[in-house]
């Protein structure tokens, strides 16, 4: 499939969603196992995977990536296909499959996963002016 085949058969959607690191790795840990059992106690069982951070210092960018789908979802060939979710400073973009994921899912599962990240977001933001 052509890289122009394959965009066309992808999702996406933006998502304001105001994200500030927690000051240690440990409750970045912490708030990442929150965020999983979140998700996992989702109709289907939403497995979400934390892929790691990105940080430009040149541009001044930093971006976190995640992954997320039902448990038991098949691969296709050798790879399991995922709703994508990128959060930097301008919000959060979703890319996904269109041949494997209803809109009207995604955007249940994403309003899910801000409301999570949402509620921990306050958590961090007391916890510093505490």
């Amino acid at each position: 499939m052509s890289e122009k085949q394959r965009l066309q058969k992808t999702g996406k959607l933006h998502f304001p969603l105001h994200f500030s690191l927690p000051a240690s790795f440990t409750e970045l840990g912490a708030m990442m196992d929150e965020l999983q059992a979140a998700m996992l106690s989702c109709p289907g069982d939403w497995l979400l995977c934390f892929h790691g951070i990105n940080l430009d210092y040149g541009e001044g960018y930093m971006g976190i990536h995640f992954s997320l789908f039902p448990h038991n979802t098949p691969k296709v060939g050798d790879k399991i296909p995922t709703i994508e979710m990128h959060i930097s400073d301008k919000g959060m973009n979703v890319i996904y499959p269109v041949e494997y994921y209803d809109q009207v899912i995604v955007d249940m599962m994403m309003d899910t996963f801000v409301s999570h990240v949402n509620k921990l977001q306050g958590k961090i933001k007391a916890a510093r002016h505490a």
